[in-house]
Formats: structure tokens, C-alpha cells, sequence
């Protein structure tokens, strides 16, 4: 599985966002109906919506470690998925910013850049195979003066 995360502004103010997608590249016992599965039951697990649905708030299930990583509860497990993160995106989850966290279906390689992840979320979003919803980091975990007075904003 691979992650693309940036922060960009929106008519509401700035927005993180946080795109998980599966690789092309698979084991060979592994089909693309079983990949597509297993992001499913992530989107799922995080309680996120198909496109054609209003955009749900998935509680709080962000946590930022340190400023640095987040970690997301999923549902029906114990277990966090970690995504290291850091820099600025980390910043802006930590002091409270907006989180639209995204599952797709479909492959896309990692390293791809924003503009061809950007179609990526257009197409796909028309396609009904990208799932979405709106989170924040929990505030009482993750406060940490690492965090404060970090945040800058976008003029």
C-alpha cells in the first residue's frame, strides 16, 4: 500500500489530506479482486463513505505521535495503521486542521506526482472507487509540546 498526504487551500481554508492506494505491483498468489477487497475492508475499518454519499465524520480515530506520525484506529481491531508523516501536514493535523482521509480501489504507483494524484481522485471519484471522510487529530492525545506553536498559516 502506498501514501500520498499534502495540505492544500479549499473555499473552506486549508484541508490535509491523507490517500491510501494499492501499488500495481502484487504477489503473484494475490488477484486484483482480492486487493480490492482488502482496501475496501480498510475504507470500512475507518468508517469512510463511496463518493455518491455525504462525507462522513469518522470520530476520532487520528492521533499524532510526536508531531510526526499519524496513527489511525481502525474498526473491529486493536491495532493502529501508522503512516509516518511529519513536516507540515503533521503541523496542521496537530493544531486541529481539517483531515480528509481517502481509500481507492484502484492501483497507483507510488511516487506519483500530486497533478496525476489529483485525476487519480477526479476519476475515481466519478467512478464511485475512492472512499472518503472527514477527521481531526484527537486533541487530547496527541498535545505535546513538540506541537505547540508550530502551526503557521497560508496567507
Amino acid at each position: 500500500m502506498a501514501t500520498w498526504f499534502w495540505v492544500e487551500p479549499t473555499q473552506e481554508g486549508d484541508v490535509a489530506f491523507l490517500l491510501f492506494a494499492y501499488r500495481p505491483e502484487r504477489l503473484a498468489d494475490e488477484s486484483v479482486g482480492e486487493i480490492q477487497a482488502s482496501m475496501r475492508g480498510l475504507a470500512h475499518a475507518l468508517g469512510l463513505a463511496e463518493p455518491n454519499e455525504r462525507m462522513p465524520d469518522i470520530g476520532p480515530r487520528l492521533f499524532m505521535h510526536r508531531c510526526a506520525d499519524a496513527l489511525l484506529s481502525l474498526d473491529g481491531t486493536d491495532y493502529l495503521l501508522h503512516v509516518p508523516i511529519g513536516g507540515a501536514w503533521a503541523r496542521f493535523a496537530c493544531a486541529g486542521g481539517p483531515v480528509i482521509v481517502m481509500v481507492g480501489l484502484e492501483p497507483l504507483s507510488a511516487g506519483t506526482p500530486l497533478a496525476a494524484v489529483d485525476a487519480y481522485i477526479a476519476e475515481h471519484t466519478a467512478n464511485r472507487s475512492l472512499f472518503f471522510g472527514m477527521a481531526r487529530a484527537d486533541r487530547w492525545r496527541n498535545r505535546s509540546p513538540m506541537c505547540e506553536g508550530q502551526m503557521t498559516t497560508h496567507a
